[in-house]
Parts: structure tokens; C-alpha cells; sequence
């Protein structure tokens, strides 16, 4: 699986165009709601970026890079395998709806 993960991942790095905007998956279990993002600090580069996790008691930072391209990627992308592999559902934000919403409901 990590294998197909890396493969993935390597064509999207490759032929993404030059706009990179936020990015952000829903997880959920249950009433359970954890938001995985990876947050640049411009949006004309991949780097400096960081993986936020909130789990609705507000935002940690768990990993940065501030010059490796695809390291934030592919750490938000570990985590997210990782809620699935214990049974989480994982979406992204754009199919999940708005995350922000879902969060303040439940919370």
C-alpha cells in the first residue's frame, strides 16, 4: 500500500501546475471528526508547508519542510492512511463539504 501511495504521489508532484492551494481531508468515526491539512505559505510554491492535524480542540503542527518538495504531501498522506487503516473514512474537503462546518457542529 505504501508503495501505491508513492506512486501516487510522485505523477502528481510532477505535472501539478504552479498554483498550489491549501489542501484538506475530512476524516471521520463515528461523530469522530479529525481535519488533516497541508498548508503552503504562498500559493506559487510547494515549499515552506506544513501538515496541521485538528481533532477540534485546535490546530497542531506536526511536520514543516521548509526546501524538500513533496515531504508535506506525502507526511499529510502517511496520516491519512494511517485513520483509515484503524477505520477511519477519509475524504477530501471539496467531496466531504465544508469541513469548518462539520467540525462546528459536532464540536
Amino acid at each position: 500500500m505504501k508503495y501505491l501511495s508513492t506512486i501516487l504521489l510522485i505523477p502528481f508532484l510532477l505535472f501539478s501546475s504552479n498554483v498550489f492551494a491549501d489542501e484538506e481531508h475530512v476524516c471521520t468515526y463515528g461523530d469522530a471528526v479529525r481535519v488533516i491539512s497541508v498548508t503552503y505559505e504562498d500559493d506559487q510554491n510547494q515549499v515552506p508547508c506544513e501538515v496541521n492535524y485538528d481533532k477540534g480542540e485546535g490546530v497542531q503542527t506536526l511536520w514543516t519542510a521548509k526546501s524538500e518538495i513533496g515531504y508535506c504531501e506525502s507526511k499529510a498522506l502517511e496520516l491519512i492512511e494511517k485513520h483509515v487503516s484503524w477505520g477511519w473514512s477519509c475524504q477530501d474537503s471539496a467531496q466531504a463539504g465544508n469541513s469548518a462546518d462539520l467540525v462546528t457542529e459536532l464540536y
